[in-house]
């Protein structure tokens, strides 16, 4: 056991009988109970706000960095675009949390407009399918799904008059097989 009183750590360095957090302090202080001040407000990022922990703050801090930060991975899909964050929200985590409010349980920050940047006209709380059905790829709306169940439609047998599954899919720009995923109902519901 470390050798300083009300401390059960195992010891790290056995020379001086220390744990390891008591033995940094040693090493760095020349004191195993040395305690610096925290460096709080500017001359600390960490902690400049309070809110370093927090799942908001994580998404704030991403949003930036995928738009911002041309090391992100993600950047060439965000800032290299032209998407970036709003001047206020950029500067500031209170004024992002001010107009989203705390993240609804399931969801993640959405652009509106995927070819606008983030910020409170454009910006809200979305579940992983309403996001999916968000993405650039994505050709078909609810409302064009819902136009395409309305449609008159050909008998299988190519009877009748209406649209065949083909003529959809042209109609829309998308696959025979996307056409049919919709019309069961297994897309858009």
């Amino acid at each position: 056991m470390c050798k300083i009183e009300n401390c059960s750590n195992s010891v790290h360095v056995k020379k001086h009988n220390l744990c390891r957090a008591h033995y940094l302090r040693w090493k760095k202080y020349g004191d195993p109970l040395h305690f610096p001040e925290p460096r709080r407000g500017k001359d600390s990022s960490r902690y400049k706000h309070g809110a370093w922990g927090e799942e908001l703050f994580k998404t704030w801090s991403h949003m930036i960095d995928r738009c911002h930060n041309p090391k992100c991975k993600a950047y060439k899909h965000y800032g290299k675009r032209g998407i970036h964050v709003c001047e206020s929200w950029r500067n500031d985590f209170f004024q992002f949390k001010k107009d989203m409010g705390e993240r609804p349980e399931n969801t993640s920050i959405e652009r509106i407009d995927n070819n606008k940047g983030y910020n409170p006209h454009n910006c809200k709380w979305a579940t992983s399918v309403e996001q999916g059905r968000n993405r650039r790829c994505v050709k078909l709306t609810k409302e064009k799904a819902d136009e395409m169940r309305s449609l008159p439609r050909r008998a299988k047998n190519g009877r009748g008059s209406g649209y065949s599954r083909e003529d959809m899919a042209e109609k829309y720009g998308v696959s025979v097989a996307t056409v049919k995923k919709v019309l069961s109902g297994a897309y858009w519901k």
